[in-house]
């Protein structure tokens, strides 16, 4: 939808390209409001025992998904911003690997402040 917005990409509906890409985009969508507005019994539940047995730090007992859904969101639509962004600097610098090797640095240069403010203790990160 943002390849459409920015004009990137032209939809055209006789097009069977187009046209999967539509379903595709209002699949993805239908699939994001049922993972939101679900009021059913918990799909993947585990005891508090069963957390602390297992080594993965990242498992948490508790869920907020009013919280990690529009962030989640929010996450992708950046992303794809990013995919936008480089395919235009793409055009106007054609090095491939220079443009990766700097998109991976700056990634890192910014995820890395926030991963050590997130968990300031270093022997966790072994």
């Amino acid at each position: 939808m943002l390849a459409v917005f920015f004009r990137i990409e032209k939809v055209t509906i006789r097009s069977s390209s187009s046209q999967s890409k539509i379903i595709g985009a209002l699949t993805s969508i239908f699939g994001v409001l049922v993972i939101i507005f679900y009021k059913g019994p918990k799909l993947f539940s585990l005891s508090s025992s069963a957390i602390h047995q297992r080594p993965l730090g990242f498992m948490s007992s508790q869920s907020n998904w009013i919280i990690g859904g529009p962030l989640l969101a929010v996450t992708f639509v950046l992303v794809s911003l990013g995919y936008i962004i480089q395919s235009q600097v793409m055009k106007i610098y054609p090095e491939e690997i220079t443009v990766n090797f700097f998109y991976k640095l700056f990634g890192t240069g910014i995820s890395l402040p926030l991963c050590l403010l997130a968990e300031p203790n270093l022997s966790s990160w072994n």
